[in-house]
């Protein structure tokens, strides 16, 4: 029978036929795969279990090793020794990281004395979880230190580059997700269909803002890695929409990429809407116009236009109707119209009654083409007066 020796010396089971043989591992389920080093030729030592290579360039402990870079070693590294911190293959990983750290799915054997050359490495699968037993027996096959998980064990060696303690203080190359690219906006119902590129790993964080607004300290969306599209949905159109992303991984973040923007709007149609110049529009009685405001007065109720300079509104579309009503005493009563009030643009919801401050409103324009624009207002209940400024129609953009 074989023998087992004690702590501090080789406590393998040496025969070849036993559990140091390298057929036991390559027929485990437990590994993806199993490379052993004394195959390699030309630099590359191909697997025994999926028969992916693993390349070697240089010689002795400052070779550097590479595994694949793709699934499933990227998701089965978990320690990130042949990668970095977001994934990608390392071009560092040398021998002596392999042997310096106690990893915990990343298996190597080597001399348990100088040179401490490198005999097997092995990666454990992502769901693997090795029974007592099972991790015992990848003790003494692989000569890990008695110390291997920081639990003091019958099985394993004693190994003369390490104290008697697990050594497991690896940090993993850390470096920032990849900037995302190609970032484009579509118009799209109802707001802005969002698309980009990204690294397959990393999350994306999409930041926004209107007009001339700053962006808010956290973002809107943080989307899962491998999605690269986001629809932006309810959005109430605006002049000019925001957009920037950044990647996020493990709770490291790349730069922002460069702002991209989309016109949700069209140009303005009331060329004078701040009735700043009295002349260009018409009123009838009721209506003064002081202060660069319109001003209706008590109980009054009547039409104003604005016959020139007036941009068409295009039969069945969408226009933003943005107005500002002050110095009602309760509430005001107004109807954006055409000048003569043959077509009306603008049917308001709760019989058109508005109090103080700004109104906005999405409203299709009637079956045809206005050139003009009307204002008819009246103080709802005639308890007073009241004023109107900045009147703004512009066409959404959006389908």
């Amino acid at each position: 029978m074989p023998t087992i020796s004690a702590i501090g010396t080789n406590a393998s089971v040496i025969s070849g036929g036993g559990i140091s043989s390298r057929s036991y591992w390559t027929n485990s389920s437990l590994f993806e795969e199993f490379w052993d080093l004394s195959k390699t030729a030309g630099g590359v030592c191909v697997g025994n279990i999926r028969h992916d290579n693993l390349t070697i360039t240089g010689s002795g402990l400052n070779a550097i090793y590479a595994v694949p870079d793709a699934p499933p070693y990227i998701a089965d590294d978990t320690d990130y020794v042949f990668h970095k911190s977001y994934g990608s293959v390392s071009t560092a990983c040398d021998g002596n990281r392999l042997i310096g750290y106690d990893f915990s799915r990343v298996i190597v054997k080597y001399l348990d004395v100088a040179p401490y050359t490198i005999q097997w490495i092995g990666i454990l699968k992502l769901a693997s979880s090795p029974s007592t037993d099972e991790m015992n027996k990848m003790r003494d096959s692989f000569h890990l230190s008695i110390w291997w998980n920081n639990t003091l064990s019958f099985h394993g060696d004693i190994k003369g580059n390490k104290p008697l303690a697990q050594k497991y203080s690896w940090t993993p190359e850390v470096v920032n997700p990849i900037l995302p690219a190609d970032l484009a906006l579509t118009l799209i119902s109802g707001g802005v269909q969002i698309d980009w590129t990204a690294n397959a790993l990393d999350q994306v964080e999409i930041f926004a803002r209107n007009d001339s607004d700053a962006y808010g300290a956290s973002p809107l969306y943080t989307i899962n890695a491998g999605t690269y599209t986001k629809n932006d949905n309810a959005v109430t159109p605006v002049d000019m929409r925001h957009y920037k992303i950044r990647s996020l991984y493990g709770g490291i973040y790349s730069a922002f990429t460069s702002e991209v923007s989309i016109a949700m709007l069209g140009a303005e149609l009331v060329t004078y809407g701040d009735f700043s110049d009295a002349s260009k529009w018409t009123y009838g009685a009721g209506w003064t116009i002081t202060g660069g405001k319109a001003n209706l007065l008590t109980g009054a109720f009547d039409n104003m236009g604005q016959n020139a300079n007036m941009g068409p509104m295009t039969a069945g579309s969408k226009y933003r109707v943005n107005f500002e009503i002050s110095n009602c005493a309760t509430t005001g009563r107004i109807l954006i119209n055409n000048s003569n009030g043959s077509v009306k643009f603008n049917e308001w919801p709760d019989q058109r009654v508005f109090a103080n401050g700004i109104h906005s409103e999405i409203n299709t324009a009637a079956a045809t083409v206005m050139n003009t624009i009307g204002l008819e207002g009246r103080q709802y209940g005639g308890y007073s007066s009241y004023s109107v400024d900045n009147l703004s129609i512009k066409k959404v953009l959006m389908p």
